[in-house]
């Protein structure tokens, strides 16, 4: 049968309306999809493009007090391995081959890696890898296995100031120390990544349309300590030295400017190196090496507490440095015998505060102290700042224990020589610099001050300043303080440095452990130099002294070994010349 023309034309026309209503379908489709569901489908590509990751906070420079040339913490760049294995069909690849590739980069064995790889969605493999991983992952060329840039934290000094300064967790967070204390001030807000990723999963670029994307430029602030930093490595050369030969559980040395409050150095030992944290910790026993137990652990700070009871009763009108006051071996209070080392219990001595303090009597000081009222007593230890944290602002501080009111007799004469009170090593440090500083005492200063990546300072620190003794007695006790050292008698005698004259205060006191007073002791020394016109305060600590029992034998020469140094290296001009010059004169006699 032969078409007509009219069949012809007929169907041609279907042809174009067919084709034009395809058009029509294809625009009005076009136009819901470009229009319509324009902003739908564009999230849906972003979330099949681009993928949003957390990287590690930025975090500035802490210094020593000298500024960026004595850096203790800095960020460094590292490299973190990451993989989206559902999204991007790793199944279609080998996990056998794709964890045999990768578990020697990550450091994990062989199923743990394939493990690691199975999970649905993205996963960090390895965190903060040094940037000479790179070759080798670029070398993988594995769909969905890709790289970031992050920040990681290192400490140069290693050990130094350790439990001070802290550390940081895999994001870069403070955990501990002044990382901790000052979160805010170091870093700046946590920003998400987004990087692009073609159909494989592979990284192509960052929105910028750079390489990998890096932790985000967030403005940082830098930290400039009050630690000196050759004043803190002396100060933890020392301590290990007198730890290592008295057998010590632990030792600390705090270093207090007295024109202004600042920790020159505060260190505790043992210590440990910071960038190792993690496989330090997994001994939990470590925890004890790596807070700040200079501020975070109390003690019963034993004869030590005598220099706070006999200015108390000083400054109560309770007693004088001219009265002589009768001192048996032994006495009884309440049922309690309180004795002193090295007398018998019929023994009776004539004393005077200076002998008192010098030979430091636990029987002169509870007979004078007893009689100052309990309540003007212990008000005037709050004063001194026990009882409560110091101004330091450090990480765990606590306030110690001053006990409440009403005292017996016996709670007030055990007080009074050190024991039923607890104190932080850095609270009667603070607590001495009213002595020392005629009758103000100083709160201990820490931060120097905080700047911005150009240096500019945008907040310095004070410390603040209480009137807590009168000049009179502060000065009465300075006194007394220099006898310790100076006086052939004083059990601070070893402290002796020629050509300079110190005062200080030992203590040796019974430790508690597990509720009760065990054969352990606390031994220390507390003191300050030159006397005449203090600069330093110093203060050495040893827990749990082995091959010797007395501060006398054990803090003592280390707070001199430690004087020697500073004094040295803060070029403090002798006040006794002439006692130089006679060690030049026995030397040569001893040479011929």
């Amino acid at each position: 049968m032969q078409l007509t023309q009219r069949n012809v034309n007929k169907r041609i026309h279907i042809i174009h309306y067919t084709i034009l209503a395809i058009i029509f379908g294809l625009l009005t489709r076009l136009f819901y999809l470009q229009v319509i569901e324009h902003e739908e489908l564009k999230k849906k590509a972003e979330n099949q493009q681009r993928r949003p990751i957390a990287l590690s906070k930025k975090r500035g420079l802490i210094t020593d007090r000298n500024g960026d040339k004595n850096v203790l913490a800095i960020d460094t760049r590292s490299i973190s391995l990451y993989a989206y294995p559902k999204e991007y069909n790793l199944e279609k690849v080998s996990m056998e081959k794709m964890a045999e590739k990768i578990s020697p980069i990550i450091g994990k064995d062989l199923q743990k890696t394939k493990k690691t790889l199975s999970t649905r969605s993205f996963i960090w493999l390895k965190r903060q890898l040094p940037e000479s991983y790179i070759s080798q992952i670029k070398a993988l060329k594995l769909p969905g296995i890709n790289y970031v840039f992050e920040s990681k934290r290192v400490y140069p000094k290693k050990e130094l100031a350790s439990s001070l300064l802290g550390f940081t967790g895999i994001d870069n967070q403070g955990l501990t120390g002044i990382e901790h204390s000052f979160e805010s001030v170091l870093t700046g807000k946590t920003e998400q990544e987004k990087i692009f990723l073609d159909a494989r999963g592979y990284e192509v670029l960052s929105q910028e349309n750079k390489a990998q994307v890096t932790t985000s430029k967030a403005k940082t602030n830098k930290i400039r300590l009050t630690l000196d930093e050759n004043i803190q490595h002396i100060a933890e050369r020392e301590l290990k030295k007198g730890l290592d030969e008295y057998k010590a559980k632990r030792g600390a040395a705090i270093i207090m400017d007295l024109d202004n409050g600042d920790l020159l150095a505060l260190a505790t030992y043992p210590n440990y190196d910071i960038n190792q944290y993690s496989k330090f910790l997994e001994n939990p026993k470590n925890w004890e090496t790596i807070k700040n137990w200079a501020v975070t652990d109390v003690y019963e700070p034993g004869s030590t507490m005598k220099i706070f009871s006999f200015a108390a009763a000083l400054e109560k009108k309770k007693t004088s440095l001219n009265e002589v006051i009768v001192c048996p071996g032994a006495i009884k209070v309440d049922h309690w015998t309180v004795h002193d080392h090295g007398t018998s219990p019929s023994q009776v001595r004539y004393l005077k505060p200076l002998d008192i303090i010098k030979t430091s009597s636990n029987v002169g000081t509870s007979i004078v102290t007893r009689r100052i009222p309990t309540a003007e007593h212990r008000d005037i230890l709050l004063k001194f700042g026990f009882g409560k944290p110091t101004d330091s602002s450090l990480s765990g501080e606590v306030g110690g224990i001053v006990p409440k009111l009403p005292w017996v007799a016996s709670r007030q004469s055990t007080i009074s020589f050190g024991q039923g009170i607890a104190v932080t090593p850095l609270q009667i440090v603070t607590a001495m610099s009213a002595i020392v500083r005629k009758g103000i005492r100083i709160e201990p200063r820490i931060i120097k001050e905080i700047v911005d990546n150009d240096d500019k300072v945008i907040k310095q620190y004070k410390s603040n300043e209480i009137r807590t003794l009168s000049e009179d007695t502060a000065e009465k006790m300075r006194e007394l303080l220099i006898a310790v050292v100076e006086d052939k008698e004083g059990t601070g005698r070893a402290t002796k440095i020629p050509g300079y004259v110190i005062g200080g205060k030992t203590g040796t006191a019974d430790k508690v452990e597990n509720g009760r007073y065990s054969s352990n002791v606390i031994s220390s020394f507390l003191g300050f130099y030159p006397a005449e016109k203090p600069r330093i305060l110093e203060f050495v600590l040893y827990d749990s002294p082995q091959t010797a029992h007395f501060a006398s034998m054990t803090a003592v020469p280390v707070f001199k070994n430690i004087a020697s140094d500073i004094i040295k290296y803060l070029h403090i001009p002798p006040s006794q010349p002439e006692e130089l010059l006679d060690k030049v004169k026995r030397k040569k006699l001893e040479n011929q």
